[in-house]
């Protein structure tokens, strides 16, 4: 018996944002020269229940379990002070 062929379609978080490659290239050029960026949250729901940038930023130097990718490669004990670095650097940092 066949198997039935999946899509693989890729999909970003980040498609609710960003409705095709031009505009994703527009803000490539305009906001993130300047260092990182949050995204709020956009169902309002989630405003209730998810902490602001500030608050998520103590949260993940507070010693709680945290990873950080970038490129690939995933550190997953790091220090605070690593949070820190690779936040300022704009890696993505999971709690």
């Amino acid at each position: 018996m066949r198997r039935a062929q999946t899509d693989r379609t890729v999909v970003s978080p980040l498609d609710t944002w960003f409705a095709d490659g031009s505009v994703v290239g527009r803000f490539r050029d305009s906001r993130l020269a300047g260092g990182a960026v949050a995204f709020p949250p956009r169902d309002r729901v989630w405003r209730v229940v998810a902490p602001d940038f500030a608050t998520a930023v103590k949260m993940a130097v507070s010693g709680l379990p945290v990873q950080i990718a970038v490129e690939r490669r995933y550190e997953r004990t790091p220090t605070p002070h690593r949070v820190r670095l690779a936040l300022a650097e704009g890696a993505t940092v999971f709690l």
